[in-house]
């Protein structure tokens, strides 16, 4: 069953799908550590994504399921590109919340694809299942 979403959840979603650019491959990662500013502009822009992710009620920490079957599926963009937008969601908690512990882990997962093919297929969806279009 698919979760209903507010026109508030709906906006942050919207919201997400524009950090999709700035966490594209390693890029940001490559261009903070040329500048040596300690990640400076990548800490900005993951507590920026992190407000607006948390500010509009997104994180859904039930996100046991990615333990024991990420590693299940190859390769990451097939993987990424069967998950539903609640899928998306806890992954994307998941992330948060490990680089609590893990410092860096977000940084690894930018530079592995990981967030930008989670933003990618949550932009899809929002494109074709709710026809919504980015105003980003």
């Amino acid at each position: 069953m698919q979760k209903q979403f507010t026109n508030y959840q709906l906006e942050g979603l919207l919201k997400l799908t524009a950090y999709k650019q700035r966490f594209k491959g390693n890029e940001l990662v490559t261009a903070v550590t040329k500048a040596n500013q300690s990640g400076l502009a990548l800490n900005n822009a993951y507590e920026e994504f992190i407000e607006v992710f948390c500010g509009h009620d997104l994180a859904d920490t039930d996100y046991a399921f990615i333990k024991t079957n990420a590693a299940e599926h190859e390769p990451l963009d097939y993987w990424i590109n069967q998950l539903s937008m609640e899928s998306i969601l806890k992954n994307i908690t998941y992330i948060i919340w490990t680089d609590r512990i893990v410092q860096g882990y977000f940084a690894l997962r930018i530079e592995d694809n990981t967030v930008y093919l989670l933003l990618d297929r949550l932009e899809k969806i929002l494109r074709t299942k709710w026809e919504i279009l980015s105003p980003f």
